[in-house]
């Protein structure tokens, strides 16, 4: 019984892939501690899934924190990224479309990220579909 306790403590459970960075912001926590946090669209078999992520280690907020102007201004930043502890939360929908309804939100703790690419001429506005055309085109 004891072997079972040591190891569901040591156990954690870690999400990797890759997804693009959406929404960086840094606030204060309730004891007045700087937090940087992001939104991680991470890809899926069929699409993607965004994840409300706390950056929790000095390298992952090193490139955060280098890639902040051009996430916040609308430009395509993919990263591969490493997720701990995630956790899920039900929210009410306050804004049109979704006014009224149930939803939920995934939440984690970003340990490692690296910059895959950086698309700065490429804004989710004009899409990615123009892009890979460009790309394939060569």
């Amino acid at each position: 019984m004891s072997e079972d306790n040591d190891l569901w403590q040591t156990c954690e459970l870690q999400i990797t892939g890759v997804g693009y960075l959406v929404n960086v912001v840094e606030s204060k926590s309730k004891a007045g501690r700087s937090l940087l946090a992001c939104d991680i669209l991470a890809f899926t078999d069929g699409g993607s899934r965004r994840i409300e992520a706390t950056v929790e280690s000095v390298k992952a907020e090193a490139v955060i924190r280098q890639c902040k102007d051009d996430v916040n201004a609308g430009n395509l930043v993919m990263v591969a990224f490493c997720l701990s502890d995630i956790w899920g939360e039900v929210v009410s929908y306050s804004t049109d479309p979704k006014t009224g309804t149930v939803g939920a939100r995934l939440k984690s703790r970003l340990m490692a990220v690296s910059l895959f690419s950086r698309h700065r001429d490429l804004t989710a506005d004009n899409g990615m579909q123009s892009w890979w055309d460009q790309e394939n085109d060569r």
